[in-house]
């Protein structure tokens, strides 16, 4: 009674090495007057069937996009995968030119997660948890953006009430998700709601006490004035 046999693309069928990119297609043929036995004979086709069980994951379902090999040639436009497992088309006619190792002849065009990352813009909107602010005032709408893999920071909220010709200060350091690590580079205020619109100024002084999750935010009036509303952005590392 014959059994069955499933391809398995990572398969070692002794003296043929597992399927992969670059690798000979081995079978073992039986010779004349050489005894045969199951295993013998069934070598071959466990082989193909290896083979294509491989190739079934690895190509067929990439739609027209090929293992590079070093006796093809080219035509510009052409499609393949490196032995590296990036994805190039060709910018030029070309034969036995390695992919990942010229890059005037061919141009990668897919990214890895971590590129992926490096160049999106991460944002995270909090609703400023442990996010304290001296004289009365409260923090809302944070918003915080990443970017380069969370290497630089823009941390954005709203502080009010500010009373005319006071300040307060803005202690970022306990939000573990809206906070600088090591340093912030600069900053911008400006008057979201306030009487003064015409001659009161709003400002901020960053890093207060050495500390880049701290800053003053103040508001200066000259006559008489209400309370201000002030939008504060923040750059930093």
């Amino acid at each position: 009674m014959p059994s069955n046999y499933v391809g398995v693309p990572t398969a070692v069928e002794t003296p043929a090495a597992a399927p992969g990119y670059g690798v000979a297609v081995t079978v073992a043929l039986p010779i004349d007057a050489e005894p045969a036995n199951a295993s013998s004979v069934a070598q071959p086709f466990k082989v193909l069937a290896d083979w294509v069980a491989w190739a079934r994951d690895k190509l067929f379902t990439l739609r027209g996009i090929y293992a590079w090999l070093s006796t093809v040639t080219y035509n510009a436009g052409n499609v393949a995968i490196d032995n590296d497992q990036h994805v190039y088309r060709a910018l030029s006619t070309n034969g036995n030119m390695q992919p990942s190792s010229n890059p005037s002849i061919w141009s990668r065009i897919d990214w890895s997660a971590a590129e992926v990352e490096a160049m999106s813009v991460i944002v995270h909107e909090t609703a400023a948890p442990n996010i304290t602010a001296t004289n009365g005032a409260i923090v809302a709408s944070v918003l915080m953006s990443s970017y380069s893999a969370d290497t630089v920071r823009r941390i954005e909220f709203n502080v009010f009430p500010i009373s005319p010709n006071s300040s307060t200060i803005v202690d970022l350091s306990a939000c573990v998700t809206a906070r600088f690590q090591s340093y912030v580079r600069t900053g911008q205020a400006s008057m979201t709601t306030g009487t003064e619109g015409y001659g009161g100024a709003v400002g901020i002084n960053i890093g207060v006490d050495g500390n880049p999750n701290r800053v003053r935010v103040w508001y200066k009036a000259p006559g008489a004035a209400g309370a201000a509303v002030v939008g504060v952005s923040l750059l930093g590392v």
